[in-house]
C-alpha cells in the first residue's frame, strides 16, 4: 500500500469520503395535548401526533380558532421563536370532568397524554416539554376517608361497592376486617370528577356493615398523567397551578408530590397577553403560563445549545404581567 512505503516529506491522503455534521439531539420539541373543535381532520387527526415548526403558518391555520390549541400556539410563538412542535389533537367534551378524561386517555389504548409514548416512533420526534394548558390548574373532587358508623358482624370477606351519581371515575376501595367486624374501608382509588356526595354499601357473609364517604379535592389527573408519561420519555412536564393565592398552590403541589414528582416544572401564577381575537376587539387574555414556559425553554436552549436551560430570571417578550400579585 502507498500509505505504507517509506517516505520523506509531506504526504496527503484523500479519504475518500465526505465530512459529516454533527448531529445535535432537539430536547425542546414542545408537545401540546388539547382540543381543537374547527382542526381540519386530514391535518390534525384525532389522537395521532402531528409534528411542525412554527413558521408553517398554513398548517397551523387549519388548526381554526376554536379549542385550546390555536390560541397555546400563540402563546409560544408571541416569544419570538419558531420551535419544533408535536400537536395532538384530543376530543372537545361537554363538561369539565369529561374533559380532563380526555386529555389523560388510557394508558392501554394509548389515547390522550399516553399517546405520546408513541410520537417517537410516528413522527421521528421525541418529545422534550409537555402542556396541557388550562387542564392542570384544578383539584377535582374525589372520596377522602370513610367514617364507620356500624361494624357489624359475622364477617370473613367483605365487598365494598362505592356509588358516586355523575362521576367521571367511581371510588374504589377493600374492607379492613378484625375479629368479625369491619373496622374500617381502606381507599384503593379516590374516583375523579365527582359532583355529589359518595354512598357506600358493604356485603359479604357478616351482616350490619354500614358507613359514609367524605369527600374532597384531590390530586389534579392530568398533571399525574403528565409526570407519568414525562418520566417515560424523560421529558419535562410544564403544569399550570391554580392561579389562586399562595396558600391554595401550596395546596395543590402537595398532593401532587409523588416520586414522579422531579418531571414536572409547576408555574403559578397565570400570565396576561395581549392578543387579537378574529371577530371582536383585540384585548388582553389571562392565558395559562405553561405555555409561555415552553417558549421560554425552547429559546435558551437554542441560544445556549441546550438541553434543558433555566427560563427563571428571563426577560418574556409576550406578556404583559401576570394575573395576580407574586
Amino acid at each position: 500500500m502507498a500509505a505504507l512505503t517509506k517516505n520523506h516529506g509531506v504526504r496527503f491522503i484523500d479519504s475518500g469520503e465526505d465530512a459529516r455534521t454533527v448531529q445535535v439531539p432537539d430536547f425542546s420539541t414542545i408537545t401540546i395535548v388539547a382540543s381543537a373543535d374547527e382542526a381540519n381532520p386530514a391535518t390534525f387527526p384525532l389522537e395521532t401526533n402531528v409534528h411542525l415548526y412554527g413558521d408553517e403558518a398554513e398548517r397551523i391555520a387549519k388548526l381554526g380558532d376554536a379549542g385550546e390549541l390555536s390560541a397555546a400556539i400563540d402563546d409560544i410563538l408571541a416569544e419570538g421563536v419558531s420551535p419544533s412542535m408535536i400537536i395532538r389533537r384530543v376530543e372537545k367534551k361537554s363538561t369539565r370532568n369529561e374533559m380532563l378524561g380526555s386529555v389523560i386517555g388510557d394508558p392501554s389504548d394509548r389515547t390522550g397524554l399516553w399517546g405520546l409514548l408513541d410520537a417517537r416512533a410516528q413522527t421521528s420526534v421525541r418529545p422534550g416539554l409537555i402542556v396541557c394548558p388550562g387542564f392542570c390548574n384544578d383539584s377535582p373532587i374525589g372520596a377522602t376517608t370513610v367514617t364507620m358508623t356500624n361494624e357489624g358482624s359475622g364477617y370473613t370477606e367483605a365487598t365494598v361497592t362505592f356509588t358516586a351519581a355523575g362521576a367521571q371515575v367511581v371510588p374504589k376501595g377493600k374492607a379492613v376486617i378484625q375479629g368479625g367486624k369491619v373496622v374500617g374501608v381502606t381507599i384503593d382509588d379516590a374516583g375523579f370528577g365527582i359532583p355529589n356526595t359518595v354512598t357506600m354499601a358493604i356485603t359479604g357473609d357478616g351482616s350490619g356493615a354500614a358507613g359514609t364517604v367524605a369527600t374532597g379535592p384531590v390530586a389534579n389527573p392530568v398533571a399525574l398523567a403528565m409526570s407519568a408519561v414525562a418520566k417515560r420519555l424523560l421529558a419535562i412536564g410544564i403544569c399550570d397551578a391554580p392561579n389562586l393565592d399562595r396558600v391554595q398552590a401550596a395546596l395543590w403541589a402537595e398532593r401532587l408530590r409523588r416520586d414522579n414528582g422531579r418531571y414536572l416544572y409547576a408555574i403559578d401564577p397565570a400570565v396576561r397577553r395581549f392578543a387579537v381575537v378574529d371577530g371582536s376587539d383585540d384585548t388582553i387574555l389571562t392565558r395559562p403560563a405553561s405555555t409561555t414556559v415552553a417558549a421560554l425553554f425552547a429559546k435558551r436552549d437554542r441560544e445556549r445549545g441546550g438541553p434543558y436551560w433555566s427560563p427563571e430570571n428571563q426577560t418574556s417578550s409576550a406578556i404583559v404581567g401576570v394575573a395576580r400579585p407574586i
